[in-house]
């Protein structure tokens, strides 16, 4: 990503994007994984009602809905996005906790990779990078199968924050019970 792309960006993005500007695989994975993760969980948030600490005890880590993989499918059961959205969060998640959970490729002594098969191949399948023609970089000193993810991440936080900035709050609950 060039600096004047970089520019245009929050302050926490550009702050995240060096991060994975300078790590390795593992922390781009994790690091992109949980800010995904974050960011869909701030989006949830923006759409309950009532106590804001219901909210975080129903998404905090020990809850159901406290994985991104479960707030995910809420996202998506709740149609807030497509089934191509919800794919490629999910995409996003499995990288993310490959990386997490195994420090070499499976049956290898070789450390896990954006080029690893297993996730060269969810890499492949991420939709988002096609429906945009991001096809990343040959030249650059990244993967491409690593811009596509990282690609993929930044866009998913940008439209599920532009979601949230542009929620207007829920109305107060009718208290005829009350």
């Amino acid at each position: 990503m060039g600096d004047d792309q970089v520019e245009l960006l929050d302050p926490r993005m550009r702050i995240i994007l060096t991060e994975l500007d300078s790590g390795n695989d593992r922390s781009v994975a994790i690091v992109a994984g949980t800010w995904l993760d974050e960011t869909l969980k701030e989006a949830l948030q923006s759409y309950f009602v009532g106590d804001p600490n219901f909210a975080n005890e129903l998404l905090s880590d020990n809850r159901n809905l406290g994985s991104c993989a479960m707030r995910a499918m809420l996202g998506r059961v709740l149609n807030f996005y497509s089934q191509d959205i919800y794919e490629d969060m999910s995409a996003i998640n499995t990288i993310r906790n490959k990386f997490a959970h195994s420090l070499i490729e499976k049956n290898t002594a070789n450390p896990l990779t954006f080029d690893t098969n297993i996730i060269a191949d969810k890499c492949a399948a991420l939709k988002l990078p096609h429906k945009k023609n991001i096809n990343g970089n040959p030249e650059a000193s990244t993967s491409i199968n690593r811009q596509k993810f990282v690609w993929t991440v930044l866009l998913l936080c940008k439209w599920l924050d532009e979601q949230t900035q542009a929620r207007t709050p829920a109305p107060k609950a009718n208290r005829w019970l009350a």
